[in-house]
């Protein structure tokens, strides 16, 4: 799998072959709509030849019963190694234990179907723009990663007792 960093492929662009400000860039950026504005500019880019800069990260299927942080976005939002189908009690609106990293302390978190679901400044599990159907810890209008001292390839949920 190809993985581009935001940034890095629109400073690149700019420089390059497309015409773009340094505030569109920062506002591709920052936005929470990127399937809206990055994807679409991203692909055309790919289709017409363009040297778009991308990493290879292998795609490795969990292997034990710890859930774990995939990716950090721009937010704070902490995108699961799961599909939330996956996760016991995501189709109940029932709460999963999420570890702290700041006390140790395991935490109860619901779950929801939508992230407008989440009450504002609160924590959930939902289902993340990151692929079909996987999980995202979030805290709307907040940092899930902050709240809980996260970072990605850390262990959140412990799906065996």
């Amino acid at each position: 799998m190809r993985v581009t960093d935001i940034r890095e492929v629109l400073e690149a662009a700019a420089g390059d072959w497309a015409e773009l400000t340094p505030a569109e860039i920062e506002e591709m950026v920052r936005t929470q709509f990127r399937s809206l504005w990055y994807a679409p500019l991203l692909a055309r880019w790919l289709v017409d030849g363009h040297p778009v800069p991308a990493r290879t990260s292998a795609v490795r299927p969990p292997v034990d019963d710890d859930v774990r942080i995939a990716v950090v976005d721009n937010f704070g939002n902490c995108k699961l190694d799961r599909p939330a189908a996956d996760l016991p009690g995501y189709a109940t609106a029932e709460s999963l234990l999420v570890r702290n990293r700041l006390d140790g302390r395991d935490v109860p978190v619901r779950c929801y179907d939508r992230l407008p679901d989440v009450p504002l400044g609160e924590p959930g599990i939902t289902v993340g723009s990151s692929g079909i159907g996987f999980a995202e810890l979030v805290v709307r209008g907040g940092s899930a990663a902050d709240l809980f001292g996260l970072r990605q390839g850390d262990r959140v949920i412990h799906l065996t007792g």
